[in-house]
């Protein structure tokens, strides 16, 4: 399973390698083009893995979370299913 998650991920890598430099330039306030990961980023964006803070940023200095892992493997697991996740509201 572990190999699955390394050949999705560098998938993700390499297709931020053929998008337009600029296609989402305008998403992240705080992410400049020559920043290391830029592409990377965009293409993470693009693919709905990744979304940023609802103030508009995506604050690529703070330190990654288990959590954010978690989330954006599962959003990348989804995606390569095509399925949706429905989140239903329980009453307490």
């Amino acid at each position: 399973m572990k190999t699955f998650y390394k050949w999705g991920l560098a998938a993700i890598m390499a297709a931020g390698m053929f998008l337009p430099s600029g296609a989402f330039a305008g998403s992240y306030t705080d992410l400049a083009e020559n920043d290391a990961h830029y592409d990377n980023i965009l293409t993470a964006q693009e693919l709905g893995i990744l979304t940023g803070y609802p103030d508009g940023t995506f604050q690529s200095s703070k330190k990654l979370q288990r959590a954010n892992v978690i989330k954006a493997l599962g959003k990348f697991q989804l995606k390569l299913a095509k399925k949706h996740l429905t989140l239903i509201y329980l009453p307490k």
